[in-house]
């Protein structure tokens, strides 16, 4: 494999500050690259990533914006690289809360991601390629992407909005809002509400343990497999039949403005353990 030299263009800026007879320091640095990138792979122990698409600059394709903060005298260890085609970014503390980063990328519309930060949100903006995301705390806001996108956070809200392709997101506590997504969705969230407007996918399957779920269509859905422990579940669909299957233990069920037939091809399934259930055509 060939390992392409990073040109670093901003020197770099080292403040100390004393809080506590403890060291903090900050490094800012800029890498700019002008060779092909295809993949982007990060894998940051504390810190923000931000991820859009370029051209960086009119001499580069990419370029890596990274603010670094970490206490004591020993400085972290972190990698911004470009092999083959691949840029790889790492950040490993030392200590727990012992440093941070922010990471902002610049690559190519279709280079595809695979980002992952133990603590810190991630952000993408306009990009063609797939994404897979991950966080163990801290949101996920995704904006115009083209491919899939597979967004996982322990705790913190997923926001996802114009995709194109099928959408799986995941969060043990936190809310899940989309907006214009028209692939297959999957959504799960251990508590925490799911909004969804605008859904075009066939397939669609979203789950709370506790929250509610309000969701609307452009299209009529092959399959909406919607399900809460406790909260209501609100669906506007586009009139026309479909097989219902809605129940709750404890709340009103009103379906309007759509054929209830159990030989329907488009089949809804709603199931709260507390809420209403309201299904609506228009």
């Amino acid at each position: 494999m060939r390992t392409f030299p990073i040109i670093i263009i901003v020197a770099t800026l080292s403040a100390m500050v004393i809080l506590g007879g403890c060291a903090k320091h900050r490094i800012e640095k800029e890498f700019e690259f002008d060779q092909e990138i295809t993949q982007v792979v990060a894998n940051v122990d504390s810190g923000g990533l931000h991820l859009t698409s370029g051209p960086a600059s009119p001499t580069a394709q990419s370029k890596v914006d990274l603010e670094l903060t970490y206490r004591g005298s020993d400085e972290p260890k972190y990698r911004v690289t470009v092999v083959e085609s691949t840029l790889y970014i790492d950040l490993e503390c030392d200590r727990l809360f012992s440093c941070g980063g922010q990471f902002d990328v610049v690559v190519p519309a279709k280079a595809s991601a695979d980002l992952e930060t133990g603590s810190g949100g991630i952000e993408v903006r306009n990009m063609r390629g797939a994404m897979q995301l991950k966080t163990g705390s801290g949101g996920i806001d995704v904006q115009n992407v083209e491919n899939g996108v597979d967004a996982r956070t322990g705790s913190g809200g997923i926001d996802v909005s114009r995709v194109t392709g099928e959408v799986k997101a995941i969060t043990g506590s936190g809310g899940i809002q989309l907006n214009q997504v028209g692939g297959n969705i999957d959504l799960d969230t251990g508590s925490g509400s799911i909004k969804g407007h605008h859904l075009g996918g066939l397939e669609v399957h979203a789950e709370t343990g506790s929250g509610s779920i309000d969701v609307d269509f452009d299209i009529a859905p092959q399959m909406a497999n919607l399900s809460t422990g406790s909260g209501s579940i609100g669906i506007a669909v586009p009139s026309g039949t479909y097989h219902v299957d809605a129940e709750t233990h404890s709340g009103a069920v009103d379906i309007e403005g759509i054929t209830n037939d159990a030989a329907a091809d488009h089949i809804i399934v709603a199931r709260t353990g507390s809420g209403s259930i309201s299904i609506t055509g228009f």
